[in-house]
């Protein structure tokens, strides 16, 4: 998958290096000189993916067991919550170490929440043009759409980062809080104090990350969306013309159609 990656990224930067040629650059000669310079790794590639293919039929397929139900982290919180004594001594290191986390954890979503909020302005203002095109010439400097979309990825990428932080550190702080819980209640049932449990209804309400049914739906809208305005934003300042003269080239001069 890694070497797929790789590969994938060497195409697009020949890709580019072809057509930073000039006019009506994709020609056999240029396509041919340009992905000769990446041959070897692309029979690597697909060394790599026959010997994966083989792989997969020759072991055996591993049979895990199936898990009864999911209990989400949550879930966990809300009952060792409910099974930890109220008592008026003073807090254990423990139970202070149960509040930081917490405290550490919304301190966390909110500057994640404020970052990733400015992130996405500037990438928006990149890509209405709310800044000054910095190329005076070549490729950029005649396509300057091309230029503050390329200048805007470092923010959405940057937006999605702190997305992606905030998740896996409340993943991290709820598995802290939980072991924490763990050792108050069992320290507590050596004193002699047995946890009273609370009946309650616990709600799993909350985004659950990866396991949430919702994640992979809204993952799936937001990049819909990103994709859908991307296009529009293309057919608008006309690159829905270059890109299809492009293909016409390519494949009336590269593989042939025509």
């Amino acid at each position: 998958a890694a070497w797929s990656v790789f590969t994938g990224v060497l195409f697009i930067i020949q890709t580019w290096r072809i057509f930073a040629l000039g006019t009506q650059p994709f020609t056999p000669e240029n396509i041919s000189a340009k992905f000769t310079e990446i041959a070897i790794p692309t029979f690597v590639w697909l060394a790599l993916v026959i010997a994966s293919l083989v792989v997969s039929l020759v072991l055996p397929e591993n049979k895990t067991k199936p898990v009864a139900f999911f209990m989400s982290a949550k879930t966990t919180l809300n009952r060792l919550q409910a099974r930890m004594l109220k008592t008026e001594d003073a807090p254990t290191e423990d139970e202070k170490k149960i509040v930081s986390w917490k405290v550490y954890d919304c301190i966390c979503w909110c500057v994640c929440a404020v970052l990733g909020v400015l992130c996405l302005c500037v990438a928006v203002a990149y890509v209405v043009g709310g800044f000054e095109p910095v190329a005076k010439q070549g490729f950029f400097a005649q396509h300057v759409s091309a230029e503050f979309l390329l200048r805007a990825l470092p923010w959405v990428f940057g937006a999605l980062g702190t997305g992606v932080f905030a998740v896996y550190f409340h993943a991290f702080t709820q598995n802290k809080r939980i072991a924490l819980m763990k050792t108050v209640i069992a320290e507590q049932i050596k004193k002699g104090n047995k946890p009273q449990v609370q009946e309650r209804k616990d709600t799993d309400g909350v985004f659950a990350f990866t396991k949430s049914v919702w994640f992979l739906p809204v993952v799936r809208g937001v990049v819909g969306v990103v994709a859908v305005t991307l296009i529009i934003f293309g057919i608008c300042n006309g690159g829905m013309t270059d890109v299809f003269n492009k293909a016409v080239r390519i494949c009336t001069q590269c593989i042939g159609l025509g």
